[in-house]
């Protein structure tokens, strides 16, 4: 079975002293590319709203539960930022990647474990008998979560778009 698959890619070229710069900008013009380009800037609040608010903790299981969250915040998002630089900078991976099984099992573990910290974070907030009452910082907390949460629904697409485009090839 033969399949047809059209490839569009916008490249600016720059040249420095004899040597090319290859900026792959089409990329972050596709669907998966903006998809990438909202996971990031999910996480880069997420993180952020948790880095800054993670001093303020009772105990352990509050600590834990935030941890978690953060961990897994930051494992996306190096990771995709990674991933995203990878393809901005060079046409070859750009090209390549995205028929990988290294996209559909990355964002299929993203998925997992951003969902499972983002729901784990809500359910301590949301415990009115152990935290809510006592944390200053429980709506920003909220809001990270909830980030969280649609961040990890952006990496089910992604993963439902990896696997479609790895099963054509």
């Amino acid at each position: 079975m033969s399949h047809s698959i059209t490839v569009q890619r916008t490249v600016t070229t720059t040249h420095h002293e004899g040597t090319a710069f290859v900026v792959n900008t089409g990329v972050l013009t596709t669907g998966p590319g903006i998809l990438k380009l909202l996971q990031l800037a999910c996480g880069i609040i997420t993180v952020g709203i948790m880095g800054h608010h993670m001093a303020n903790f009772v105990n352990s299981y509050e600590f834990r539960a935030d941890m978690f969250f953060l961990l897994m915040a930051v494992f996306a998002l190096i990771t995709t930022f990674c991933v995203v630089l990878s393809m901005f900078l060079s046409i070859g991976t750009a090209s390549i990647l995205p028929r990988t099984f290294f996209e559909v099992v990355y964002h299929f573990i993203a998925f997992l474990l951003l969902c499972a910290a983002s729901i784990t974070l809500i359910v301590k907030l949301t415990d009115h008998s152990v935290y809510r009452y006592r944390d200053r910082n429980y709506e920003p907390k909220l809001a990270a979560a909830s980030i969280g949460l649609i961040n990890s629904l952006l990496y089910l697409c992604t993963f439902v778009m990896a696997l479609r485009s790895w099963r054509l090839h």
